[in-house]
């Protein structure tokens, strides 16, 4: 993991070059990949995270602070040449930017701009879910072998995305827990988020018990963390680690239910109050376990956070500014769950460049996106498809690099679908999701020429990856939302997405050699996300557009056929 983000620091030079070339219509020449690239780098080389001092956690000092690792920059380089390559504010790789593009409006018309986000932000909680600490009126009264199990859940099922917390040092805190004739400080607070989150993975809930008319499972427990979350959260400046450590767990319990603005609320607030933690004189003397524990935190308010505003146009909370200072996170052992976890947070700055340097929108009106021109449409524009071709080829080269520089326990056989486990389909979810936005222009364009337009051999190749890819996506995605995850959300958009630009492919005269079962495509697209689409939610409008979607293609394809000598 170490090899891998010195390698994406050393390549952020080259890939900001090509950016600042695309934005100053210049015209790069071929970047050429060299053995030297990857091979020369030490074998031993140490976590690094783009700075020469060690981890900075307060500008007053630096010098008793345990760090976790010591970490380097490329020698070649210095701090401040390094892009920070974090998501723009203004992006066009969301659900709603795909369907502002020309060719979809053209096939299924206009959408309301915002509508994913109004229809999130109209849905009801279940009814057992409270986010005041006024309706919560007792504690859960449960039995001792009841939230064992919940915590075995917890550390079997949902521990594996989120490894912030150590096992052990969280069960000792579980007995004290146990022990207390009152639960009201924040230890407690981050045991019930724990056993909340154990109860929604033990029983994920299904579409149809989302509504405001039936209970969630953990909701009480919930509940219970959020009345001693929240005062704290007004009323006091400073806590301890367990304080953003339990708001995120909270925003992940909310992932677990499919809903990306409260998620967002959650996250929004473990970073701020990690940050104030960070900025605290006191956290300069804590011990090494504890900034392991605050450095996997942070990674992981990154790594959640840019999940979501990934896929929605939703305020940063400035953790990306404080990740550049952070080591990589050490684990007391090289679990399957703590590979996975670097392997996330390390391809995290490469994934985040694709949105900083391909589909980054110039902003409009009080610095919003800039609606006048649809979003992605600027793939169009003839002058930048030499640079574009050039950027993605970059792209792609750091995208299989990084996937060829996985451990082996954890990297998946490509062809072998029968030998993946949760972490081979994590992996496999970033990677193919990578290679359809990487690509993705090339279909955009040759989808927008004029009827009877040609596109070179070139960029029928690059169109032909972004469809395998896409297609490959699908098999992944109804995979994975057979599993008990907190992404689901996030995957259900992916696999719309992938959907549409297979859509697009299949009805354009250059590229429906490509996708010639697209009929079946849209049917499994629709099954997969109806199973986890709840009623009046962003997904089950997803739905309902594949539905519109395939029954358009039906006619359109029926059409041509009927014209054809």
């Amino acid at each position: 993991m170490a090899t891998i983000e010195a390698m994406l620091t050393q390549q952020s030079v080259t890939l900001e070059d090509l950016h600042d070339r695309i934005n100053s219509d210049a015209m790069p020449q071929p970047t050429t990949h060299h053995a030297q690239d990857t091979t020369t780098l030490p074998e031993n080389l140490p976590s690094t995270s783009h700075s020469s001092a060690h981890w900075t956690l307060h500008s007053q000092t630096l010098s008793h602070l345990p760090a976790a690792v010591e970490v380097t920059a490329s020698p070649s380089t210095t701090r401040d040449e390094i892009p920070a390559m974090t998501i723009p504010r203004q992006h066009s790789t969301t659900t709603e930017s795909l369907l502002s593009t020309a060719s979809v409006r053209a096939l299924l018309g206009e959408f309301p701009r915002g509508m994913f986000l109004k229809t999130e932000s109209a849905r009801a909680l279940p009814q057992n879910v409270h986010l005041g600490n006024q309706q919560v009126t007792a504690f859960p009264e449960t039995e001792r072998a009841e939230m064992d199990g919940l915590v075995d859940c917890f550390f079997r099922l949902a521990h594996r995305e989120i490894p912030i917390l150590d096992q052990n040092h969280f069960l000792s805190c579980y007995r004290r827990f146990l022990e207390r004739d009152a639960w009201d400080d924040i230890d407690s607070a981050l045991c019930l988020m724990v056993l909340a989150i154990g109860a929604v993975v033990q029983n994920p809930p299904s579409a149809a018990n989302q509504s405001a008319e039936v209970s969630s499972p953990g909701g009480e427990y919930l509940s219970a963390a959020l009345k001693i979350l929240i005062p704290d959260i007004m009323q006091s400046f400073w806590s301890t680690i367990a304080l953003p450590q339990a708001t995120l767990l909270a925003a992940k319990y909310f992932g677990y239910l499919m809903r990306p603005l409260k998620s967002w609320r959650f996250i929004h607030l473990a970073s701020t109050n990690v940050q104030i933690l960070l900025n605290w004189p006191q956290t300069l003397e804590e011990d090494h376990a504890t900034a392991a524990a605050l450095s996997r935190l942070v990674w992981a308010i990154f790594d959640i956070e840019c999940d979501l505003i990934a896929e929605h146009h939703l305020p940063r909370s400035g953790i990306e500014h404080v990740v550049e200072n952070i080591p990589l996170p050490t684990f007391h052992s090289w679990t399957p769950e703590a590979s996975m976890f670097l392997a996330e947070i390390s391809a995290r700055r490469l994934f985040n460049r694709v949105h900083h340097t391909m589909y980054a929108d110039s902003p409009g009106r009080f610095g919003t996106t800039d609606h006048t021109i649809p979003a992605q449409d600027h793939f169009l524009r003839q002058e930048l498809r030499s640079t574009i071709t050039n950027l993605a080829a970059e792209l792609d080269h750091q995208l299989e690099t990084w996937f060829d520089l996985l451990p082996q326990h954890i990297k998946p056989e490509l062809e072998n679908s029968s030998s993946w486990s949760f972490e081979h389909l994590n992996i496999l979810h970033r990677y193919h999701t990578a290679k359809d936005i990487i690509f993705r222009p090339f279909v955009m364009y040759t989808c927008n020429l004029p009827a009877n337009g040609t596109i070179s051999t070139s960029i029928l190749e690059r169109c032909s990856i972004c469809v395998q890819h896409c297609c490959a996506y699908l098999s992944i995605s109804e995979m994975l939302l057979e599993q008990t995850s907190s992404i689901k959300e996030i995957i259900s958009h992916s696999a719309f997405a992938a959907t549409v630009v297979l859509t697009l492919s299949s009805l354009n005269q250059n590229l429906s050699a490509l996708v010639s079962d697209v009929d079946d495509l849209q049917t499994r697209a629709i099954s997969m996300l109806q199973r986890v689409a709840s009623k009046d939610s962003a997904i089950d409008q997803l739905v309902e557009i594949l539905k519109v979607l395939q029954m358009k293609t039906r006619l359109l394809k029926r059409q041509a056929h009927m014209q054809t000598p």
